[in-house]
């Protein structure tokens, strides 16, 4: 008998925890590190919603000062290079929660972006 549970997804509990974090986390070996990957994962999708809305905000300014072309050649292409480098990001954060197969080693997201900017 050990004092530390881990925690492994391909065996399938009664229910999964209906909201938040299961409270099992907290006595697992592997909490730090499951709970330090969320965090950041979270931080990068609370971002990109900050980022976006800003960009936004900035659209709407430009359209209030009568600044039509900053629209298309500063709000388009940062809106464009936002959603389509860390919006890619965040696609890959849902896809790897929502359909993670267990039984294969799934590549990590970092791995996928920094293999994505080497491809050029």
């Amino acid at each position: 008998s050990t004092d530390y549970v881990t925690l492994d997804p391909k065996y399938d509990y009664d229910q999964p925890y209906f909201y938040g974090i299961d409270p099992m986390w907290i006595i697992a070996e592997n909490e730090l590190t499951f709970m330090n990957s969320y965090k950041m994962k979270m931080s990068v999708i609370l971002g990109l919603c900050q980022m976006t809305f800003g960009l936004c905000l900035s659209c709407i300014n430009y359209k209030y000062f009568g600044q039509y072309v900053d629209i298309f050649l500063t709000f388009i292409p940062q809106m464009i290079f936002l959603q389509c480098i860390i919006g890619y990001m965040v696609f890959l954060i849902f896809w790897k929660w929502f359909m993670v197969d267990v039984g294969r080693n799934m590549p990590s997201i970092l791995t996928t972006m920094i293999d994505m900017f080497l491809d050029f």
